[in-house]
């Protein structure tokens, strides 16, 4: 609960809020649409950085003191961002938060959440991710506070919303069970005596199928992975961090487009909710799959959000919930694949890959939209990327040895 309340903070404050500072930035400086959203993409760069690094530290250090850091270098990030004044600034301190953000999102949440949780780890997981999915209902209100009090004053009350907030919940973060002398899924402190049950029978499933990240990195299963996330979050960031600005091209109001970036996470949560179910009791690479293909539609019906506010409301519709179903699917089939042993440095290592089309996405709609004057072509050619990552996933090897459902 500590590590869904941490992601909701960070959500509402860097991920979704940061959506509605778009428009007011560039009309303070006067930079183009592809100047100020290669700042924003800077945040994908940074996780690239950041995230085989905190992966590394999870395994060696455990989640709590990586979430701690992550949230004290996020605070300084905004607090260096509110005080901007020229490009070297805003793509520095944007930057410097996104390093702070890779170490308090829910990929670090649910590697703490995969260490308690074998039967029902999806499910857990995705009781994490609605976190960050009611982060949704913060959103409004940055908006509104962006319009009363200006930009400046909104980046300084996330940085402290972080702070008074998110870092006193750090210190609920507990590391994996065997520090504690407790098992997973509450299992009782000793296992049953009879072989191949219970507790026994899933630990040495995974004890059996560890690998290190040298072994996975040589496997097809990582860079499979690697390249249907980095395709899946070139749409996906480019969708949740611009969405407002394109809603407003479109002509649509500014409260029509506050409400669409907040229907993101909230339209986000039944997905979420789903896909807890779905992802322990079918074939993980078919639900991801299925995800992205859901993604790529919403994705595309965007590109035609000029035609009216139902067109964007089915957007939403389909978008959203495909958004959320997959995030709490991320860290579980990657664990399927490779085991917990290394999985904080495997993970870290595939989402530093990944973030490259993270990167890509809104940089390659900016220079889009500077060319033609629309939002909609940028649009129409992610929803293909969305599209393209569903059958690499399910290219990925059946997992040799899976984990004992019920």
């Amino acid at each position: 609960m500590a590590c869904a309340l941490i992601t909701l903070v960070s959500g509402s404050t860097f991920y979704y809020g940061f959506g509605a500072l778009f428009d007011p930035i560039i009309d303070e400086f006067g930079w183009s649409t592809t100047a100020t959203a290669l700042a924003f993409s800077l945040r994908s760069e940074a996780a690239a950085v950041g995230s085989p690094i905190t992966g590394f530290l999870v395994d060696r250090f455990g989640p709590r003191k990586v979430m701690m850091g992550g949230v004290l270098t996020a605070v300084l990030g905004m607090l260096w961002f509110s005080r901007m004044d020229s490009l070297f600034p805003f793509y520095a301190s944007v930057f410097v938060i996104a390093l702070g953000n890779s170490g308090t999102d829910s990929r670090i949440g649910g590697l703490a959440v995969s260490y308690w949780f074998i039967r029902r780890r999806t499910r857990a997981i995705a009781v994490l991710t609605l976190g960050i999915g009611l982060s949704g209902f913060v959103v409004p209100a940055v908006a509104w506070m962006v319009s009363t009090h200006g930009w400046r004053a909104a980046v300084v009350a996330m940085a402290w919303a972080l702070l008074v907030v998110a870092f006193p919940l750090t210190l609920l973060v507990r590391d994996n069970p065997e520090r504690h002398g407790l098992r997973p899924d509450g299992d009782p402190p000793h296992p049953p005596s009879t072989p191949g049950t219970g507790y026994q029978q899933e630990r040495s499933v995974f004890t059996e199928h560890d690998l290190s990240l040298r072994q996975a990195v040589r496997g097809r299963a990582f860079w499979l992975l690697s390249l249907a996330f980095a395709l899946s979050t070139m749409g996906s960031s480019a969708y949740t961090v611009l969405i407002i600005p394109a809603l407003l091209h479109a002509g649509h109001s500014h409260e029509i487009a506050a409400l669409a970036a907040a229907g993101v996470p909230m339209l986000s949560l039944p997905g979420r909710a789903m896909t807890g179910v779905l992802g322990d009791r079918f074939d993980k690479r078919k639900v991801v799959a299925g995800t992205f293909t859901v993604q790529a539609v919403g994705t595309l019906v965007l590109a035609a959000a000029d035609a009216g506010a139902p067109v964007v409301l089915l957007s939403l519709l389909l978008f959203a919930p495909g958004f959320g179903a997959f995030l709490p699917l991320r860290t579980p089939i990657q664990a399927e694949q490779f085991g917990l042993k290394a999985l904080g440095s495997i993970q870290g290592s595939i989402l530093g890959v990944a973030t490259i089309g993270g990167f890509i996405g809104p940089v390659f709609t900016g220079a889009v939209v500077d060319l033609t004057g629309s939002y909609g072509p940028a649009f129409a050619a992610l929803s293909v990327c969305l599209a393209l990552a569903a059958p690499l996933v399910l290219a990925l090897p059946k997992p040799a040895l899976e984990p004992w459902r019920e």
